[in-house]
């Protein structure tokens, strides 16, 4: 699994804003099932928006890449 962490600071040194993008190569493993079941969830139980602390808002955002595009249809 590869991740990449962003965002940026304020004045004080706070971070305010950040995202964090995750790619999991295998598609069939038991880890890419886990990993977007807890994802999924985390999105249902609105982890960050609305909250008194306000700690943020959580988004499952699915990419498709064409690479796999072609590995899935000449797998079929």
């Amino acid at each position: 699994m590869r991740h990449e962490v962003g965002g940026y600071e304020d004045q004080k040194g706070h971070r305010i804003v950040g995202w964090v993008t995750c790619e999991i190569k295998d598609k069939e493993s038991e880890w890419n099932k886990v990993t977007y079941m807890l994802a999924k969830y985390v999105e249902y139980a609105n982890v960050g928006g609305n909250k008194t602390r306000g700690y943020g808002v959580t988004r499952l955002i699915q990419s498709f890449h064409k690479d796999n595009a072609k590995i899935n249809s000449q797998g079929e």
